[in-house]
């Protein structure tokens, strides 16, 4: 029933005049061939990014924020969470996987100098957008999703987690709702530092498994968008 998704109960709050039998809600999806569950890296990948990255060479294992280099994106509570888990013995090395982009040097750069202030920047790596970003996923021990506005969906918390690959992010906008329903144990109450170490803590520690899902699909988005159009065609009024 539409109603009963937190995204249709948003429309209808907002906007109570509404036709209430007239809402279709029809969640976005990935195609499961590009981000298969247990994927892993062909022999070198590693090797030639790490090559790229000289940060990443270590034995530390990897979290990871994809996003544009903005604000929203929450790059800050990332940098926070690698300082907050050193103080609990728990080294990493983050990526902030297409933050490096062209007219955003500055925010980068204050990225940057708080990297440096707390005493985590040669534990920081910043990427251009790239292509490989399966290979990134995969090989990293979770995948963050910290922006601080609601998003509508979430595209890369569902290819993560279809990669069997932790996520760990703020529990609102669409990445709450996902995170919801397919990896409980990643959702962090939004702003809560020290929920947000806990929950990477124990991701980290204790080796928690995404179970393998058939939903969100590119191709049941399709149908679904198709189906609403043919329905229309038919019942024009």
């Amino acid at each position: 029933m539409p109603s009963a998704t937190p995204f249709a109960r948003h429309i209808l709050a907002n906007y109570p005049k509404f036709d209430a039998s007239k809402l279709v809600v029809i969640p976005r999806g990935i195609r499961s061939s590009d981000f298969p569950h247990g994927y892993t890296p062909e022999p070198g990948w590693r090797e030639r990014f790490t090559a790229e990255y000289p940060t990443l060479s270590g034995p530390e294992p990897w979290l990871c924020l994809p996003g544009r280099g903005t604000r929203i994106k929450g790059h800050e509570h990332a940098l926070d969470l690698v300082s907050a888990l050193n103080a609990a013995g728990i080294p990493v090395r983050l990526i902030l996987l297409g933050a490096q982009q062209s007219g955003r040097d500055h925010y980068t750069e204050s990225l940057a100098e708080r990297a440096r202030e707390l005493g985590i920047h040669d534990q920081v790596v910043f990427t251009a957008p790239r292509r490989d970003v399966r290979d990134v996923f995969a090989s990293s021990a979770a995948v963050l999703q910290l922006s601080t506005k609601p998003e509508a969906f979430g595209r890369t918390v569902v290819e993560a987690l279809n990669l069997g690959v932790p996520v760990i992010g703020f529990d609102h906008g669409g990445a709450g709702e996902l995170l919801a329903e397919l990896f409980p144990a990643g959702r962090v109450r939004l702003g809560d530092a020290a929920e947000l170490l806990d929950r990477t803590r124990t991701v980290l520690t204790e080796g928690l498994k995404v179970p393998a899902f058939d939903r969100y699909r590119l191709d049941t988005m399709q149908a679904a968008t198709l189906a609403v159009y043919q329905s229309l065609l038919a019942h024009p009024e």
